[in-house]
């Protein structure tokens, strides 16, 4: 799945839409990169081998395009949210040699308590080459129709970082520190440390989201994995036949950098979702702090695979 604005503005409904899926987790919420922090018990060795294109037990990415409806699942009080409905549409393709492309949709409108409506609409495109090591991003979000955010550009992994250029008006080039995954490479990560039976993740993230300006620290919580999906209903019941292998539950939060010794912060956007061994992701819970979404898959395309030669 995985993956996946970053801005929150309270009571007003501006959330955190590019990241789902992904590092999502698709999301978006998805490819060589280096690992950061302590990945469970996985060493950098084993992860780059877990990227590597004629490596047979790796984990592998399928190619798909996936729609969700989202709903309210909660809002706190003072939030002033009382509705909220939409969708989601994700499509990845790729592999390991040719790189990974997704395109994701991100469509919703919140109902406020004084009867006002807010639709928020994100768009997003990314291309990684686990190659070159180079990751390519297009994000662009609109709240009642006005443009919030909308960034261009380019990173490449290099020696203790990211070296990014982005556009969001003038050319900028940053030098972004620290060992950091690009959003595949994180979901790949993900998905080989619920293989070794890994219950706790860290590690450092970029998807271009932010302005482009930002590497963000993300920990993820692991299940056990889960038995054959049993409790599908509706459209995902339908949908049984194209959802298999195994699946554990994950819960990823997103943390904003910050300086040594400061203490303790809030994630800006958590997502929980059943994470598939293909990286598929069905049952995501989408919090934003004020108020959470439910994603629910209602369509699941299958596309062709291409072989990694």
């Amino acid at each position: 799945m995985t993956y996946f604005a970053s801005s929150r503005q309270r009571a007003g409904g501006f959330v955190n839409t590019h990241r789902i899926a992904a590092g999502s987790t698709i999301g978006v919420v998805l490819a060589a990169a280096l690992v950061s922090g302590a990945i469970g018990g996985i060493s950098p060795a084993r992860a780059e081998a877990n990227l590597t294109p004629d490596d047979g037990g790796a984990p592998k990415l399928a190619p798909h395009r996936a729609v969700y409806d989202l709903a309210l699942r909660d809002a706190a009080t003072g939030s002033g949210i009382v509705g909220a409905d939409g969708r989601i549409v994700y499509e990845a393709t790729g592999n390991a040699c040719e790189g990974y492309s997704v395109t994701y949709r991100f469509v919703s409108r919140l109902r406020l308590q004084n009867g006002a409506t807010r639709l928020i609409d994100s768009r997003a495109a990314s291309f990684e080459d686990p190659q070159s090591q180079r990751f390519t991003f297009l994000i662009e979000s609109r709240i009642d129709g006005r443009v919030v955010e909308d960034t261009k550009g380019e990173a490449i992994a290099v020696d203790g970082g990211i070296q990014a250029s982005v556009e969001p008006s003038q050319p900028e080039k940053l030098m972004l520190s620290g060992e950091t995954l690009f959003p595949s490479a994180h979901l790949l990560m993900l998905i080989a440390a619920a293989q070794d039976g890994e219950r706790f993740m860290m590690a450092n993230f970029y998807d271009g989201s932010n302005g482009g300006k930002t590497v963000f620290n993300t920990t993820a919580v692991i299940g056990p994995p889960l038995p054959p999906l049993a409790d599908a209903q509706g459209a995902e019941a339908v949908l049984g036949d194209r959802l298999f292998g195994t699946r554990w539950r994950v819960s990823l939060a997103y943390f904003p950098p910050t300086e040594p010794g400061v203490g303790e912060i809030l994630p800006d956007y958590q997502i929980a979702m059943d994470l598939y061994e293909d990286g598929i992701a069905r049952a995501l819970i989408l919090d934003h702090g004020d108020f959470t979404l439910s994603a629910d898959l209602v369509e699941l395309e299958r596309l062709p695979q291409s072989p990694c030669e």
